[in-house]
């Protein structure tokens, strides 16, 4: 891609999630988008192909600074699998919260597949079944890795808050009972 191109693909990035975070991602439009930035909207198709592809590359940028936060805890060797279960579950959870609006524009249309087919899903399920239990077999690891990460979806996550009416807090230390993932057990 040419440096230009970068730049520009750059500068609607940054506009797009100022807007978002403004307005919020469902009241901003495409065209709001690039009036802010004085492109064409030609120029801004060419780039992403909806609001959603749009989404994703921004929620891509985030999961990575996710990833680093969770590699650091990883590599501290003074805390105990449990220990980081609950970091990885904390920063997740407030993941989610933080993003949810991205992670629901994202979700409303499945332009690049099923999630849990992507880098991304394998990198995230991998820092949690790694917490799990060394003595388990691969498969039960895989399957609690599988419904922890599905309870954690989206819908999930703003099914438990809003319809449920649990905290942060209180999501996770639920889910660290139900998968055994507190040091009490």
């Amino acid at each position: 891609m040419r440096k230009d191109a970068i730049e520009n693909r750059l500068r609607i990035e940054n506009t797009a999630k100022e807007l978002f975070e403004i307005y919020g991602v469902e009241n901003t439009s495409m065209n709001r988008i690039s009036k802010e930035l004085g492109i064409g909207m030609g120029t801004l198709y060419r780039h992403f192909e909806d609001k959603s592809a749009l989404c994703y590359k921004l929620i891509e940028n985030d999961f990575d600074r996710l990833f680093k936060e969770m590699d650091y805890a990883e590599q501290n060797n003074q805390i105990t699998n449990y220990e980081k279960f609950g970091i990885y579950l904390e920063l997740f959870i407030d993941f989610k919260s933080k993003h949810l609006d991205t992670l629901n524009c994202v979700e409303k249309k499945e332009f690049h597949g099923d999630f849990r087919d992507t880098p991304t899903f394998q990198k995230l399920s991998k820092k949690f079944w790694n917490t799990f239990d060394n003595e388990e077999s691969p498969e039960w690891k895989t399957f609690k890795t599988d419904m922890l990460l599905n309870a954690l979806s989206t819908k999930s996550y703003q099914y438990q808050v809003d319809k449920r009416g649990l905290n942060n807090k209180q999501l996770k230390q639920f889910l660290q009972n139900l998968f055994n993932m507190t040091e009490d057990f």
